[in-house]
């Protein structure tokens, strides 16, 4: 957990001085100076498009922090459905604390990502139930936290889905 909180940290630094840095080239330059390097002439398209989206986003810190903003929640909101999610099944001391949950949680969502399935069905619940098991809980305490937490994301899902149909057939 340690090497998971310190690669964390050292991104995060490292895109706050990044975006920090941007923030004083001259907004031509940025695009022209880089893309002409024959050092990236391999890479020429890529490094356009990055160039062209730090353009355009820039000058736009209070956008960039508001989706920050949004980011962090959603994601909190992840962690914390599935801590609750684990607390139906198990008593409190055979899942891991909160504050755990906010560095496993994440580490397995990375994972689940790189399963081949429609939203790491079926592997996301294994991946999870060895996150937890590396932390020393249960192996079935993740996998069911897992497949509860996804149900319910199914069924507010259809909640949403009918408001939508509702909605567009009023209009």
């Amino acid at each position: 957990m340690q090497t998971v909180y310190v690669v964390a940290l050292i991104c995060t630094l490292g895109s706050l001085i990044v975006w920090g840095l941007l923030r004083f080239l001259p907004s031509r330059g940025v695009a022209t100076n880089t893309v002409s390097t024959q050092y990236v002439a391999r890479w020429k398209n890529a490094v356009a498009e990055i160039c062209s989206a730090i353009r355009s986003f820039r000058d736009q810190g209070r956008a960039i922090a508001m989706a920050l903003v949004l980011s962090v929640a959603g994601h909190g909101s992840f962690v914390l459905a599935f801590y609750f999610a684990a607390l139906t099944f198990f008593s409190s001391e055979e899942i891991p604390v909160l504050a755990a949950h906010l560095f496993l949680i994440p580490v397995g969502m990375i994972v689940q990502a790189g399963i081949p399935t429609p939203g790491g069905l079926g592997g996301g619940e294994m991946v999870f139930g060895f996150v937890y098991q590396l932390a020393g809980f249960p192996f079935t305490a993740g996998m069911l936290a897992s497949l509860l937490r996804r149900i319910i994301s199914w069924g507010l899902a259809l909640i949403a889905y009918f408001a939508y149909l509702n909605i567009h057939k009023d209009t």
